[in-house]
C-alpha cells in the first residue's frame, strides 16, 4: 500500500475522539454460553453457509477449500445479520451500548490470521467493540488461541511478517509501525513467542515490538469482547496441531 493513503484511511478527529471515549478493557467471559444458545448459533451457522452468494474465500477458490486450502467466510443475509443482533443484545446487555450496529461474520479457517485490526475503511465511523465465539475447534481439544495485542490502530491493517514483503512495501510497514500504531515498541522482543508460535527468527521479528494484552484460549462456550483499534492475530495452527477452527465474529459501531 502507498504511504500516502494513510491520510484517506484514517478517522477523522471526532470518529477518532469518540472511539479513544468509548474504550474499556477488553473482557473475556467463560462459559457465557448455554448448550441450547450454542445450539441455536450452529443453526444459524449453517443457515449461513448454505447462502452460496455470500461466500468469500481467503487463499483460494471454492474449490480449494473443499481440499481444506482455503479460508470460507460466510456472510450473513441482511435478515440473518439481524436476527444475530437481536440475540446478542439480548445476551450482552450492558456490555454494549444500545445503540451499537453489529455486523457478523462466521470463519472457517484453515490457516492463522496475521497482525491486523478490524477497524473499518470509513473515515466517519466510530468505531467499537468486537468479539468471537468459537463454535468447532478440529481435532476436538486442540490449542488454538485469539492473541490480542496492547498496540491499536484506528484503521484496517494488517502486518506480515518482513519477509513476506516486497522490498517496496517495508517502507509502508516500517512507517505505519512507528507513526500510526499506537504504544509501538521499536526493536523491544515479545518474549511470549515460543507460547504460542514457533521460536524462530521469522515470529520473533514478526511480532517485534508488540506486547499481548491478552492470548483467549478457544474454548466452546466462552467468548471475548475488545476494542476494534487493537491489533491482534491468531496462535500458528501447525504448532499445535489445528487442522482448522470455525468462530462466528462480530463487529459495532456508534
Amino acid at each position: 500500500m502507498d504511504i500516502r493513503l494513510l491520510n484517506e484511511l484514517k478517522k477523522t478527529d471526532d470518529a477518532f475522539v469518540e472511539a479513544r471515549r468509548r474504550e474499556e478493557p477488553l473482557e473475556k467471559l467463560p462459559q457465557f454460553f448455554t448448550a441450547e444458545e450454542l445450539s441455536y448459533l450452529q443453526e444459524l451457522k449453517e443457515r449461513a453457509y448454505s447462502n452460496k452468494e455470500n461466500l468469500r474465500f481467503r487463499q483460494g477458490s471454492s474449490e480449494s477449500a473443499r481440499r481444506g486450502e482455503s479460508d470460507v467466510m460466510a456472510w450473513p443475509t441482511e435478515e440473518l445479520n439481524q436476527e444475530l443482533e437481536v440475540f446478542f443484545k439480548k445476551k450482552l446487555g450492558e456490555r454494549l451500548d444500545s445503540k451499537a450496529k453489529m455486523k457478523f461474520a462466521f470463519h472457517k479457517n484453515y490457516h492463522p490470521y496475521g497482525l491486523h485490526t478490524d477497524a473499518g475503511y470509513e473515515p466517519t465511523e466510530v468505531i467499537y467493540k468486537q468479539g468471537i465465539v468459537p463454535l468447532e475447534i478440529y481435532p476436538e481439544g486442540a490449542d488454538t488461541h485469539t492473541v490480542i495485542m496492547k498496540q491499536r490502530c484506528y484503521f484496517s491493517c494488517s502486518f506480515p511478517a518482513k519477509r513476506q514483503f516486497r522490498p517496496e512495501e517495508r517502507e509502508y510497514s516500517d512507517e505505519l509501525k512507528k507513526n500510526w500504531i499506537g504504544n509501538y515498541q521499536v526493536g523491544k522482543p515479545m518474549q511470549e513467542v515460543g507460547e504460542y508460535w514457533f521460536d524462530n527468527d521469522l515470529y520473533k521479528e514478526w511480532l517485534e515490538g508488540f506486547e499481548i494484552d491478552h492470548a483467549f484460549h478457544w474454548k466452546i462456550g466462552d467468548t471475548i469482547i475488545w476494542n476494534r483499534s487493537q491489533i491482534h492475530c491468531s496462535s500458528d495452527f501447525d504448532r499445535f496441531g489445528l487442522g482448522y477452527k470455525v468462530g462466528l465474529m462480530w463487529v459495532s459501531e456508534l
